[in-house]
């Protein structure tokens, strides 16, 4: 909801805050929602903003952890 709103700032605060929550689950649904999220963020990833780049990293490794990688 953030995103759609603009507030980029906020969905990484958001979503940083569920990785802490999915930090040592390793589920299929968790794995697809961290996928998931990596796509939304990613036109800011793209543009350089900080925060989009922080948080696709610590989703990427988050996804390499679960999947024992």
């Amino acid at each position: 909801m953030h995103l759609k709103q603009g507030h980029i700032e906020a969905a990484c605060d958001a979503w940083r805050r569920s990785l802490d929550l999915m930090a040592g689950v390793r589920s299929a649904r968790t794995r697809k929602a961290v996928t998931e999220m990596r796509q939304e963020p990613a036109v800011f990833r793209d543009r350089g903003v900080r925060q989009a780049t922080d948080l696709d990293a610590r989703a990427g490794a988050l996804l390499a952890a679960a999947s024992g990688a």
